[in-house]
């Protein structure tokens, strides 16, 4: 989500070296002069021809999961004649080939539907004994936003042990009306953990946490209701903040990050929270974290959007840099990392004093951005989101562990990509597996709006260095998204 603000008086203007950006458009014969399937080159055999759709109408930004067998698991949101809402969650599942799981709901998809208004699914996590968990937000009729969250049997039945019927709600988490889930991770000991924002009275937003127990109620031992607000306040600054995603750390710790804005910042946002939903005053200022992509250029907006946490305790940001914004003529975003030590600051060995940014310009004043993040066993990273074009173009880029482009991947360390059967497409989550990376998106799709799909991408094992045998659990790195 974009946040605004003004620069009220300032005006300025700083030229910038933009990258030369070469790129190639995958479809069902790859790239041009390919001889063999190359790291980041679109695996064919998945699906049909590369892509696997599943068949709605309706989609928004899906999510994706892995299963120990390899079948995916994605959540997003349907349009249902027969709801009260119109709009449900949407869960389906592919086998490990890309086909739909006709074992699963029906065809391979199933809805849930609130009862609220319209219901969207923004996340999906695994329990560790196979149950489904979801997150979202529904609107009721009256307007208001609530964080939805479900929780699936692994056969896709409602599990009537969660909930009512398998379902919560929860409202007015900061004092307003307008609350939004985006993110989930499960603890160790099973407790969910949901991210989001919540308004306050004021209709400002701040990061808000909550965490459930197993049967799905709040959990008091988490900041005394189970929901925890977390006003980013540096100095005497108020900015409001969108929590998007989160991880759960290997000593138990609660991760999140996002986006903080003020009336002359926007930027990259963190907290870390100990287990009991306090501030962890290790971490940034008193556990709070808060930073631009780009400093010393004109007036620039930056948001978060994914998270990962890498095995030696780094944590990486994804999301886009846009600068001149107050410009219309001249704005443009990048994609854009950043990793924090973890301690909270910057990492001054990877990138830019701890930021990378990468741009595609296909178009002038392109809006290229990472939606997702993940780090490959080699300490790679490889982030995915969409490149504009006149026709938009699903993108990835991977960098090594200094930040700089992987020449081992696509064109210079990025790629974009399309697929015959559709067009206008954008990457908004992946996950690793032993034999490729599996990626989500939507696109649009002749006769329907917009469809969720899967599709997987090439990426070579034989270079991954483990460490005291340590190896990668490929369904999925907890918090990206």
């Amino acid at each position: 989500m974009y946040l605004s603000f003004s620069h009220d008086g300032i005006r300025l203007i700083v030229m910038r070296k933009v990258l030369a950006c070469g790129f190639c458009v995958i479809g069902i014969i790859g790239c041009a002069g390919s001889a063999a399937a190359a790291d980041g080159d679109v695996d064919t055999g998945f699906g049909l021809d590369g892509i696997a759709l599943t068949g709605i109408d309706s989609a928004n930004g899906p999510a994706i999961v892995l299963q120990p067998d390899g079948s995916i698991l994605l959540c997003d949101q349907e349009l249902e004649a027969n709801s009260d809402s119109g709009v449900d969650f949407l869960v389906a599942r592919f086998s490990a080939d890309g086909s739909l799981d006709h074992s699963f709901g029906t065809g391979g998809r199933l809805t849930l539907d609130f009862g609220q208004g319209y219901d969207g699914c923004a996340d999906i996590a695994l329990q560790a004994d196979g149950r489904i968990v979801l997150a979202g937000s529904t609107i009721a009729a009256d307007g208001a936003h609530r964080f939805a969250i479900a929780r699936l049997n692994s056969d896709g039945t409602p599990d009537g042990d969660f909930g009512t019927h398998g379902r919560v709600t929860l409202y007015n988490l900061g004092g307003g009306n307008f609350d939004r889930a985006s993110s989930i991770a499960i603890q160790a000991d099973g407790r969910i953990v949901v991210a989001g924002a919540a308004d306050t009275p004021a209709r400002d937003k701040n990061f808000v946490l909550v965490r459930l127990l197993d049967d799905g109620s709040l959990d008091a031992s988490f900041d005394l209701d189970g929901v925890r607000p977390v006003p980013f306040i540096t100095g005497d600054t108020y900015l409001s903040s969108l929590a998007e995603a989160v991880a759960i750390d290997a000593q138990g710790r609660i991760i999140a990050g996002g986006s903080a804005a003020s009336p002359d910042f926007a930027g990259f946002a963190a907290v870390r929270l100990l287990a009991d939903g306090n501030l962890d005053p290790a971490f940034g200022e008193g556990g709070l974290v808060a930073f631009d992509l780009d400093p010393g250029s004109a007036p620039a907006a930056a948001d978060a959007y994914g998270l990962a946490l890498q095995r030696d305790g780094k944590i990486v940001l994804a999301g886009r840099n846009e600068s001149f914004i107050l410009d219309p003529s001249l704005r443009n975003s990048d994609f854009a990392l950043a990793r924090l030590l973890p301690d909270g600051s910057l990492d001054a060995n990877f990138g830019n004093d701890g930021r990378v940014l990468v741009p595609f310009d296909l178009i002038p004043r392109g809006r290229d951005q990472a939606a997702a993040v993940t780090e490959q066993p080699d300490g790679k990273l490889v982030a995915v989101g969409i490149a504009y074009s006149p026709g938009g173009l699903a993108a990835a880029i991977r960098v090594d562990a200094r930040g700089e482009l992987d020449a081992g991947f696509g064109d210079s360390g990025k790629r974009t990509y399309a697929f015959p059967q559709a067009a206008n497409f954008r990457f908004t989550d992946l996950a690793l597996r032993d034999d490729g990376i599996i990626v989500a998106g939507w696109a649009n799709v002749p006769g329907v709006r917009s469809d969720a799909f899967a599709t997987r991408l090439v990426y070579s094992r034989s270079d991954a260095v483990f460490a005291d045998g340590f190896e990668l659990d490929t369904a999925r790195q907890p918090g990206v998204r």
